[in-house]
């Protein structure tokens, strides 16, 4: 009996491995494809000077691209690829999708709806999860850099602090007043099922006259 369930066990296990690897595998694909769309978004930026910001789309590789104002663009639609975030610390370099859906997460970094686009002069909230894209998120420093690739602008910003907020603390989707980036992924980083905690990363832009970032507002 002993033996039987043993062999049970062990099944199920393999199981549960062969369907795990399958998903990450299925993700990863998923990613490189957006990622290729992201790429190609960018590399397209400076070929159209007369996009329409009224009829502008987020990764439509034929249409035209958004204008230079992200505060006239049209809403991205839901699981668009907008964009790209790199990570020049980590030497990562994630397609950003529209929405915070588990099937956006499983493509990328997912831009909460509700936030600012770069830009915007105002909040940017990022998510992704902690076992992917933003594994390992808690290595960053003061300082450390993230850059943001628009079809319509090349945007930086410098990590002022990182912060641990319980998963269920929304006050950190709030008006800023400023531009903000903001990057979200839960915690602790090894934990195993739903995470009870969030690590949060706030970064402001870079000035392009000193090549520094400014200090947030108080």
């Amino acid at each position: 009996m002993k033996k039987t369930i043993g062999i049970a066990l062990l099944a199920f296990g393999i199981l549960l491995t062969g369907l795990s690897a399958s998903q990450l595998f299925r993700d990863h694909a998923s990613q490189q494809e957006a990622l290729a769309i992201a790429e190609t978004l960018i590399a397209a930026r400076g070929t159209s000077p007369t996009a329409d910001p009224d009829t502008a789309q987020f990764g439509n590789l034929a249409g035209s691209l958004p204008a230079a104002d992200p505060e006239t663009l049209a809403e991205p639609a839901a699981e668009a690829v907008i964009g790209l975030l790199q990570i020049p610390t980590l030497d990562e370099t994630y397609p950003i999708i529209e929405g915070t859906e588990e099937q956006m997460l499983a493509r990328g970094v997912g831009h909460y709806p509700t936030t600012a686009l770069p830009g915007g002069n105002e909040q940017i909230l990022l998510s992704g999860h902690r076992g992917t894209v933003f594994q390992r998120l808690g290595e960053l420093q003061p300082g450390d850099r993230f850059i943001i690739e628009m079809g319509y602008g090349r945007y930086e910003y410098a990590m002022h602090r990182a912060t641990i907020v319980a998963a269920d603390d929304t006050t950190i989707i709030a008006p800023q007043g400023e531009e903000v980036l903001t990057l979200s992924t839960c915690y602790p980083f090894g934990y195993i099922g739903s995470a009870p905690d969030r690590y949060i990363i706030y970064a402001y832009p870079i000035a392009a006259s000193n090549d520094q970032p400014p200090q947030p507002a108080s």
